[in-house]
């Protein structure tokens, strides 16, 4: 079951919309925040977004529910594997600069890092928390294995089933993460000073007969060699973010610096280096790919 109430425009239905909202509030976003609308200036605005967020998480929260409770009805919650996962989090003006929305930048955790949650009541583990990385990835796998089915080939995620058997904290596995498309020419974190220009989506795209928009053939190998690409590992996070005067690479230690708001790479040069070569390794996998110049470009 896929929920998308708690994607922007956070427009729940009633009463969510409103359980969290400001009292009284009658600006812009009174009962959703569009994703191209111009950024709130004023705190009551930012408040009134994440009061609208809440509400959308919470309707998900309820729809959840009935889910359970049908599976009880219907006499198969005891066989039936449930995983919960998100495929990202954002921002919502919790940080001063870094906006809101997802997919922009990768400066903080909080748009990557995302609930997985796996009830399993066949294999029955104990209940646990996980301290180590796991990836949206490793779902696939991870499922096929509790099911006693062998997963596709080639796939890119492993079997999480050490970590659910609680018989291991961390598999020690590195996460990759990239922006995405961006909509609009600048904004918290990827102005113009931070990233490789091209037009936003009405210039870099158009709609096809079907009504389906794509990327214009011209524009497709520029907004790859500008995404932004992270490496997590254990402890450290390093950015690798293409600008136009060069190729800048940020260290963060999430173990003293979980909000990413110093770069190491000065005081670490060897942690950064190791992880660089990680990084570039998986940015040039798809044999599509070389570093040149201190960038990723295509062949």
């Amino acid at each position: 079951m896929f929920f998308s109430a708690a994607h922007f425009p956070y427009a729940a239905p009633a009463p969510y919309y409103r359980r969290f909202a400001q009292l009284g509030y009658d600006g812009p976003f009174r009962y959703q925040k569009p994703p191209l609308a111009t950024a709130p200036v004023t705190p009551v605005d930012a408040a009134q977004i994440r009061g609208l967020y809440d509400g959308a998480v919470a309707a998900t929260d309820a729809a959840i529910a009935r889910i359970l409770e049908r599976l009880e009805r219907d006499g198969v919650a005891d066989n039936t594997v449930i995983v919960l996962l998100a495929d990202h989090g954002e921002n919502l003006y919790d940080h001063q600069g870094r906006g809101m929305g997802h997919g922009d930048h990768l400066e903080g955790s909080v748009a990557d890092h995302v609930p997985l949650v796996i009830f399993d009541p066949t294999h029955a583990p104990a209940p646990h928390d996980v301290p180590g990385v796991v990836r949206d990835v490793d779902v696939l796998p991870t499922v096929a294995a509790l099911l006693g089915v062998a997963p596709p080939p080639h796939v890119d995620g492993v079997d999480l089933g050490p970590l659910l058997r609680g018989e291991r904290a961390s598999l020690d596995l590195d996460a990759f993460t990239e922006t995405e498309f961006w909509f609009t020419n600048n904004g918290p974190g990827f102005g113009p000073d931070e990233r490789l220009p091209y037009p936003g989506i009405t210039g870099a795209t158009d709609l096809a007969e079907d009504g389906d928009i794509f990327i214009k053939p011209e524009w497709q190998d520029t907004i790859i060699v500008a995404k932004h690409r992270a490496i997590r590992s254990g402890t450290w996070k390093l950015v690798y973010r293409p600008t136009r005067e060069s190729a800048e690479w940020r260290l963060y230690d999430l173990s003293s610096d979980p909000e990413e708001l110093h770069d190491v790479s000065a005081t670490h040069a060897d942690v950064r280096a190791a992880l660089q070569r990680k990084l570039e390794a998986w940015m040039t996998s798809d044999g599509r790919t070389v570093m040149r110049g201190g960038f990723a470009v295509p062949r």
